[in-house]
């Protein structure tokens, strides 16, 4: 017996979807495009139709990472220096990590001793605390759907809608979840979603996702993935390279099929 016995083995994917991944590979190989090409198009067409029966059409948008993700979603909405986020006080640091790469100010709310999640409670005291009215503008709130569980939504933008403050999703390890028959991703302003090889549906390498329902917002996210450029060459605003790699979406979309069956095993 092996001295170490861990906790699953993404060797053992392999057995189910190595031959539809090595199709892919080959065929990105062939093809002599590698960065946020038609892999990447199709993907986000494939991923969008997860969204089916949202209350507005949801469409997707892949970027390198996970962090990229959460970043460039903060950046969209208008999140910057001085601003504050309320977010979880339980999660990986990427969380708290893309709020202070936007120039904002992480704080933190207490979660919900059953799931693990932010605490609508908690979030309306933090909310209603008259003591932080000059600590900055809270500029979005940033729950993130832990474990694959997603918050408690209906909750959490009940709290935030009267007050005009945008909700980022922090859906990182939640493709394909849903609460009420909802998917995460479908419930705040704008989300993220990352492809670590170790999340339910992962690349090999890094990857990530955003998406959104509203179009001005969804244009945003598009020049601030590639360097602000909607031309190349032409610069509007200050972006940042956070572009998918073709190898990626091409794997991600052979692993895609199976995401269902893997979500109901986990």
């Amino acid at each position: 017996m092996p001295d170490f016995i861990p906790a699953f083995s993404l060797a053992r994917q392999a057995e189910t979807v190595g031959a539809a991944v090595n199709q892919a590979v080959a065929r990105v190989l062939a093809s002599g495009r590698f960065a946020q090409g038609p892999e990447c198009e199709a993907f986000e067409r494939e991923v969008a139709a997860l969204f089916q029966g949202a209350p507005a059409p949801v469409a997707a948008l892949t970027c390198a990472s996970g962090t990229d993700a959460l970043h460039l979603a903060l950046r969209a909405i208008g999140v910057g220096p001085g601003d504050v986020v309320l977010t979880t006080a339980f999660s990986f640091f990427a969380t708290a990590g893309a709020i202070l790469l936007a120039g904002a100010r992480p704080e933190f709310v207490d979660i919900e001793p059953e799931s693990f999640n932010l605490d609508p409670k908690a979030l309306e005291q933090a909310l209603d605390c008259p003591l932080r009215a000059h600590e900055g503008r809270i500029a979005a709130i940033l729950p993130v759907h832990l474990y694959g569980e997603v918050a408690d939504m209906p909750a959490i933008l009940a709290a935030a809608a009267p007050r005009g403050i945008p909700v980022v999703e922090d859906a990182a390890q939640a493709i394909g979840a849903r609460r009420a028959g909802r998917a995460a991703g479908a419930w705040g302003a704008v989300a993220a979603f990352s492809f670590y090889p170790t999340k339910n549906l992962g690349a090999m390498g890094e990857g990530g996702l955003v998406t959104s329902h509203d179009p001005a917002l969804l244009e945003r996210l598009r020049l601030l993935r590639v360097h602000g450029s909607r031309q190349r060459y032409e610069h509007e605003i200050l972006g940042w390279n956070a572009r998918m790699h073709e190898l990626q979406a091409a794997i991600l979309r052979a692993k895609l099929p199976f995401l269902e069956g893997w979500n109901r095993r986990r």
